[in-house]
């Protein structure tokens, strides 16, 4: 069972009228109240649980169904407030259902007890759809990308992608998910300098047609943000081989002369300690870049400093 929000409680709340302008009063911190606003999602023929998880007021809390309401068929409520059940086998061709309302009455242990009402309904789903993250993506700090992160398989097509409101933390600044699971815009960091290169783990989430949800996390690499490309004699971007690379070393690798022919013909910087020694791919890569030949290099085109 996983939770889906499809229904919010009925409360009754005065409102005050100041100087022309409705105004609701705050409730009292104490106050009795229950934390599970609305009920998550049942899959079909499947079991379940939820405590409503009262607060305030003055323990222990006492919950039941109101007179003249009704509990689905297969769900029953506890007097310590947790709901549980199973959920109908649904007929063919059904992708979803959902109950009649049903209204619980919490009270609390003070005397006289305070009471609340709360109307609920239970949603049944055919299938919950399934998230599969796609952690393959690149994209560079300063530069326009797009990279699906995310596709989807199971429950009621078609999808709908969201954020997951940074619960498994955010995506690069500047970038958001589309609903087509895409990760899109432009790599930024604020106040920091130099840009954030690294992997950025986030949350995004699947709705599918019905309203079921599903979340997982994935992430993308950011390289760091470009300063200049490496050109070789020729003038085409270019190189033969880690000689003609060499050439190139003191104007686009910040004195270093240690650039790398890479596999793809281009020239890339390797990752030194500001000395004149590539670092060998043995003790890892970090830093946003890559092994290539047995050294750590940069991005494609030695687009950096070392």
């Amino acid at each position: 069972m996983k939770p889906i929000y499809v229904l919010f409680p009925v409360l009754l709340i005065a409102v005050v009228f100041l100087s022309g302008c409705p105004y609701i009063p705050a409730p009292p911190p104490d106050q009795l109240k229950v934390i599970v606003t609305s009920l998550p999602s049942w899959e079909s023929g499947q079991s379940g649980s939820i405590n409503l998880t009262p607060i305030g007021g003055t323990p222990p809390y006492h919950c039941y169904i109101k007179k003249g309401s009704a509990l689905p068929e297969g769900f029953s409520l506890s007097e310590g407030c947790v709901l549980s059940g199973t959920a109908p086998v649904l007929a063919g061709g059904t992708t979803k259902r959902t109950s009649p309302t049903f209204t619980v009455v919490v009270n609390d242990s003070a005397v006289p007890p305070a009471s609340i009402e709360l109307e609920y309904q239970i949603k049944t789903v055919l299938e919950f759809p399934t998230l599969i993250p796609i952690t393959s993506g690149k994209c560079t700090v300063e530069e326009y990308c797009s990279v699906q992160v995310a596709e989807a398989r199971g429950g009621v097509p078609p999808y709908t992608f969201l954020s997951d409101s940074f619960s498994k933390g955010p995506p690069p600044a500047g970038m958001i998910i589309d609903i087509n699971g895409f990760l899109t815009g432009t790599p930024k960091t604020t106040g920091v300098a130099p840009p954030k290169a690294g992997r950025y783990t986030f949350g995004v989430c699947v709705k599918d047609m019905v309203g079921s949800l599903s979340c997982e996390k994935t992430s993308v690499v950011v390289y760091p943000q470009s300063t200049s490309t490496s050109m070789s004699t020729s003038g085409k971007g270019a190189c033969s081989s880690n000689a003609e690379c060499g050439t190139f070393g003191t104007k686009y690798c910040g004195g270093s002369k240690n650039v790398r022919c890479g596999s793809d013909s281009l020239c890339h910087c390797c990752l030194t300690l500001r000395g004149e020694s590539c670092i060998s791919c043995s003790t890892g890569c970090t830093g946003g870049t890559y092994c290539e030949g047995g050294v750590c290099v940069f991005q494609t085109g030695g687009k950096t400093t070392d």
